[in-house]
């Protein structure tokens, strides 16, 4: 083999290698079924006067988005969607009626997700002192 063969096997070689590790980095994701939404506010079992309410979650390492809903009165009997939707961002805000909710958080990303996350709420606007 000439030097000049083996100048273009060692540059054919590098492209290929290149090629297969940036493949393999899209590919394998970070595994979140056994992590967990560490949820913030509102806090469980909390009773709100405002119906504008910021649901607020920690952020998941390795997580693309996260699907979040709310519900009224609960996930076991559900009479009212109040969310179901999916954000990149630890934060959402929505307005609500006065009643009782559960919320959860589901982290995910390519090939995997969390559980949710779930906890209670119920806005009282008889507590509203604005």
């Amino acid at each position: 083999m000439t030097a000049k063969q083996v100048k273009w096997y060692a540059i054919a070689l590098a492209v290929v290698i290149a090629g297969v590790y940036s493949c393999t980095k899209d590919i394998i994701a970070t595994k979140l079924d056994k992590a967990t939404v560490s949820l913030l506010a509102p806090a469980n079992n909390t009773k709100l006067g405002s119906t504008s309410v910021t649901f607020w979650w920690e952020e998941v390492s390795g997580a693309e988005s996260y699907k979040i809903q709310v519900v009224k009165p609960g996930f076991s009997s559900i009479q009212y969607i109040g969310l179901d939707s999916t954000t990149t961002k630890t934060k959402y805000t929505l307005n609500l009626q006065p009643g009782n909710y559960q919320w959860r958080v589901m982290a995910q990303n390519n090939s995997s997700k969390t559980a949710y996350t779930t906890w209670n709420f119920s806005i009282d606007s008889t507590l509203n002192i604005s």
